[in-house]
């Protein structure tokens, strides 16, 4: 059976894989493929490793910056005022009050030419970072694609199941009903039918455990978020 088959309906294969990927899914996928790109595109995990890695990207400039100069701009302004008292000669005193603003400015330039090594350990370190942050990355996204590569695989060994077990109830049905003619005729034994009923009934065990195992695998997530949605809709009633 190619993996890549489309399917009829993309529900259970969405519910399954957003269950084992812890993301939400749309109706869309219908293949692999989409279900690859949907969750390469939305899992939680892909995307805290992206935040994490573009994190560690901006260290390698933080620790260039130790080879860049560093400008110190600074300032001061006031208010001062000054009185002058003069005594003149016919025994008075002469009072003169001035005000003044007084401010000042500077600008330091420091540009380091040695730091003992530091600033090169620094964009070293910074860089090992950015290479072990894309390791990781790389590992979430293969972890994440099996994951989804597992469920897609599982949801079609489940279907596939389940309409085999289909197939074999219809076909047992009909061999107990030629069963019955040819028993009516005389052609075989009660024992017969007997035998074609217990093969019926075990096939209907099989169907039920199919889809029993089917519908395990595949939680009806969308259900539970619906009904979440209407009990947080619910108004609120204030008792006196």
């Amino acid at each position: 059976m190619p993996i890549a088959r489309p399917w009829r309906s993309a529900a259970p294969l969405l519910a399954l894989i957003g269950a084992s990927a812890g993301i939400g899914l749309r109706a869309e996928a219908q293949t692999i493929d989409d279900a690859f790109a949907a969750a390469y595109r939305t899992n939680p995990q892909l995307l805290s490793a992206r935040a994490q890695l573009r994190a560690l990207d901006e260290g390698v400039p933080q620790a260039l910056s130790g080879w860049r100069p560093t400008v110190t701009v600074g300032g001061s302004v006031g208010k001062a005022a000054d009185t002058n008292r003069r005594r003149t000669d016919l025994n008075s005193t002469n009072v003169q009050d001035v005000g003044r603003t007084p401010d000042s400015a500077n600008v330091i330039v420091t540009q380091p030419l040695y730091r003992g090594g530091q600033t090169v350990a620094a964009v070293s370190q910074a860089e090992n970072n950015v290479q072990a942050g894309r390791a990781t990355l790389q590992s979430v996204e293969q972890q994440v694609l099996l994951q989804t590569a597992t469920a897609f695989a599982n949801l079609a060994r489940d279907k596939a199941t389940v309409d085999l077990a289909i197939n074999n109830v219809q076909v047992l049905t009909r061999q107990l009903t030629e069963t019955r003619v040819q028993r009516e005729v005389g052609t075989v034994t009660p024992t017969d039918v007997a035998q074609a009923e217990s093969r019926l009934e075990q096939g209907r065990a099989a169907q039920i455990q199919a889809k029993e195992i089917s519908h395990r695998h595949a939680p009806p997530t969308r259900t539970w978020s619906a009904s979440r949605r209407r009990r947080t809709r619910r108004p609120l009633i204030c008792r006196r």
